[in-house]
């Protein structure tokens, strides 16, 4: 995922979100494409359901304990679990977690 898709996944994916894209060219959230599709496609960021796992028999704790080195440390592997739920969080958009 490139800083393009984060941003436009942090407004609620905002179709006609207005952005400076990584490459400093303006464009919009609808331009920005993700596997070949829009990451913008709402017009009201209530629409989108944001997550960065549903329990599907792999959570994002079990890929980072598989992904991340073995010489990472609890605090790092932390560090990887909270960064990856702040998106989610604290962007706009209704956040799915998994509890």
């Amino acid at each position: 995922m490139n800083m393009d898709q984060i941003k436009v996944s942090l407004t609620g994916g905002i179709q006609d979100f207005l952005l400076k894209t990584y490459k400093n060219t303006n464009t919009t959230g609808q331009a920005v494409a993700s596997n070949g599709a829009a990451t913008g496609y709402t017009k009201n960021p209530i629409e989108q359901i944001s997550y960065v796992d549903a329990h599907d028999n792999e959570t994002l704790y079990d890929a980072l304990a598989y992904k991340l080195p073995t010489t990472a440390t609890m605090a790092e592997r932390v560090r990887y679990q909270v960064l990856g739920l702040a998106v989610p969080t604290m962007g706009q958009g209704l956040p799915f977690v998994l509890a």
